[in-house]
Order: structure tokens, then C-alpha cells, then sequence
């Protein structure tokens, strides 16, 4: 399980393909928001990963930040490719 460590770059990969699922299931099923919904959940994500780290309180919320928008864009942009490829599928022809 180190590939999840707060240390490794693919944490946030892996934190941005959980966003992205629960913000499109959340979509999907609860018809909330995924825009809103994936932001919220990547400053909770990045709340988790941060809360290892015994920094300051200045230091911790600039990382909460820098961090939530990089999963926040990644997932995104993840959802955005999902929803192009899906649309280009069903569409006719």
C-alpha cells in the first residue's frame, strides 16, 4: 500500500479517480452537482492526506489548497474526457 502514502505522487492520482467516480455516481443517482460535488470532495481528500503532516496552520491550508484544486483539475478533466468519449458513442450517426 504505498502507492496511497500522503509522500507518493500517484496519491493524487488516486484521490482524483475517486472524486471523479463519486462526483459522477453522486450525479448520476442524487442528480447533485458534480462540479460542486467533486470540489468538496477533493478539500476532504486533501484534508485526509494532509492531517499526517505537522506543519503549521498557514503551511497546511496553502497545501489543502494547492493540492484540492490538482485533484479537483485532474478529476475534471477526467470527467470531462469520460462524458466526451460516452457522448461520441450514443450519439447517431
Amino acid at each position: 500500500m504505498e502507492f496511497i502514502s500522503p509522500g507518493s505522487p500517484i496519491s493524487a492520482a488516486t484521490a482524483a479517480f475517486f472524486v471523479l467516480i463519486i462526483s459522477s455516481l453522486s450525479w448520476k443517482f442524487f442528480g447533485l452537482n458534480p462540479n460542486v460535488t467533486g470540489f468538496i470532495l477533493s478539500i476532504v481528500f486533501s484534508s485526509i492526506f494532509m492531517n499526517r503532516f505537522k506543519v503549521n496552520i498557514l503551511e497546511k491550508i496553502i497545501y489543502i489548497a494547492i493540492n484540492s484544486f490538482l485533484i479537483f483539475s485532474t478529476a475534471l478533466g477526467g470527467n470531462t474526457m469520460l462524458s466526451s468519449q460516452t457522448t461520441l458513442l450514443v450519439s447517431p450517426m
